[in-house]
């Protein structure tokens, strides 16, 4: 209701926080990630998955099958982090803009 969204600006005002993003100025949220440093971010994702794969790959053999779903499930989240950095950097600019 109103009174909830007024009582609850009220009490971020009071506060000093910002929860909208809208606004630019979230206290919490201060990603504003360069294609140069969310690539960085992905290469470590990559360079951590490599490890545990090896990791992986050193234990018995008669666990391929478990391996192999941890390969594709660990590749999907590389693939989908990137993809949700890019749109975060996207929706970003955006706000910027319309600002």
């Amino acid at each position: 209701s109103i009174k909830s969204l007024i009582r609850l600006e009220k009490d971020l005002a009071k506060n000093n926080k910002s929860l909208d993003p809208e606004l630019g100025k979230s206290k919490y949220y201060q990603l504003n990630l360069d294609e140069k440093e969310s690539k960085k971010i992905n290469s470590a994702f990559l360079d951590h998955f490599k490890e545990v794969f090896n990791k992986i790959q050193s234990q018995e053999d008669d666990q391929e099958e478990v391996k192999n779903q941890v390969v594709v499930s660990l590749s999907a989240l590389g693939f989908c982090l990137s993809c949700l950095m890019k749109g975060t950097r996207e929706v970003e600019k955006g706000i910027r803009e319309l600002l």
